[in-house]
């Protein structure tokens, strides 16, 4: 079996993948080594200024394409990288081509033979983000988003969560699958029982959606009632105006002391932060099947999340970690109270976490899954 896999700004150096939907693919390819499948990944990245190759194993490739559509006009730079595009379909050959983004990148689709089979895999909710996103620039985009993936949606769909399904407006497909993100095996191999009960962790992007302030409201509060724990925070600020809102926070609430801003980190980085913390708080206000979240819980330690999108289908609430409603500060007050009080709770989460990851989020595992889903689609295209 032949596969393409067509994905924007896929990292040339895949040790500084920030999370995601790249960090899913990389999982993927990792497994697929050796596995009775030729797979080549085209992206578009303006890392490259001209095409690249690079060869991650005996059956992996990946080719880098300069980001050449994003420019104006728009109509003949797509053209262009879209004759890129086709002629490396047709040297190629493949059996079917899975697209990890919607959007304005699915207009590629027409650039592939209709004969060749088309899988899209929704990692976002942009329907959903457009209700609570701010500012004319971001919600045209998240507009366009949205009404670019309905004209262009293939036939085959795979959704990371239910709540992905029924969020997403794409509810049916001639084949559709619910397949979550694959975990890298690094993180099931962190020894769990070393860590400090009053070290958090917050990772991913720092954004007003992902509601960091009202962890460090909470953190304030805590502190108040004796409850003094210490934050790490891993991630990139996506807006200026947010970032100066998060640290006139900080400095009105005086949590400079409490707080370690360390920007965005290398996985090696990652998994020696994670070592160290007890549990990764994730107070969202829309999320899908976070990386994380997953990564996190596969290494022994719980997750503190809202109830939102697909995380209560990861986290059993006072199982495998520890849920509360979206926008609740108190209800977050109280869970971390109640784990600075008993941290055995912690280790025990810990412990149930990491066994549902290894029991349904091992990369092996997601890996036989997918090779399952395309060939099944493959049967169903032929009609046998």
């Amino acid at each position: 079996m032949k596969v393409l896999f067509l994905i924007p700004d896929f990292p040339v150096d895949p040790a500084n993948i920030k999370g995601g939907v790249h960090s899913s693919l990389v999982n993927l390819l990792q497994e697929f080594r050796g596995v009775d499948a030729e797979v080549l990944v085209i992206t578009y990245t303006k890392s490259v200024t001209v095409p690249a190759i690079v060869q991650m194993s005996t059956n992996v490739k990946v080719i880098y394409y300069p980001k050449r559509y994003s420019s104006f006009p728009f109509i003949p730079s797509l053209l262009a990288a879209g004759r890129d595009l086709k002629e490396a379909i047709r040297s190629f050959a493949p059996d079917i081509v899975h697209f990890q983004m919607g959007g304005i990148f699915l207009l590629f689709r027409y650039f592939i033979d209709p004969s060749i089979p088309v899988v899209l895999t929704i990692h976002g909710m942009s329907k959903m983000e457009l209700k609570d996103a701010k500012g004319w620039k971001k919600r045209s985009q998240l507009f366009l988003h949205n009404q670019v993936s309905k004209i262009t949606i293939p036939d085959n769909l795979i959704h990371l969560s239910e709540s992905s399904r029924q969020l997403s407006g794409f509810t049916e497909a001639k084949n559709l699958a619910i397949i979550p993100n694959p975990v890298s095996p690094v993180f099931f191999q962190i020894d769990s029982c070393h860590f400090n009960p009053g070290k958090l962790l917050y990772l991913g992007a720092i954004n007003p959606r992902k509601n960091l302030i009202l962890l460090l409201n909470a953190l304030a509060e805590l502190r108040s009632l004796g409850c003094l724990y210490e934050l790490t925070i891993v991630g990139d600020y996506q807006e200026e105006t947010y970032r100066k809102e998060v640290e006139s926070v900080v400095s009105s609430l005086r949590l400079e002391d409490s707080i370690s801003f360390l920007g965005w980190q290398s996985q090696k980085k990652i998994l020696d932060i994670i070592r160290e913390i007890a549990i990764l708080v994730m107070p969202s206000e829309q999320e899908n099947m976070p990386m994380a979240a997953l990564e996190v819980m596969a290494s022994g330690k719980p997750v503190i999340a809202t109830k939102v999108g697909g995380i209560p289908e990861i986290i059993d609430d006072g199982s495998t970690g520890f849920l509360f409603e979206k926008g609740d500060g108190k209800a977050l007050v109280e869970i971390l109270k109640n784990l600075y009080h008993n941290p055995g709770m912690i280790i025990k989460a810990g412990k149930a976490a990491k066994e549902k990851m290894e029991e349904s989020y091992k990369a092996e595992r997601i890996a036989s899954r997918l090779l399952q889903y395309y060939q099944d689609v493959l049967k169903n295209e032929s009609g046998q």
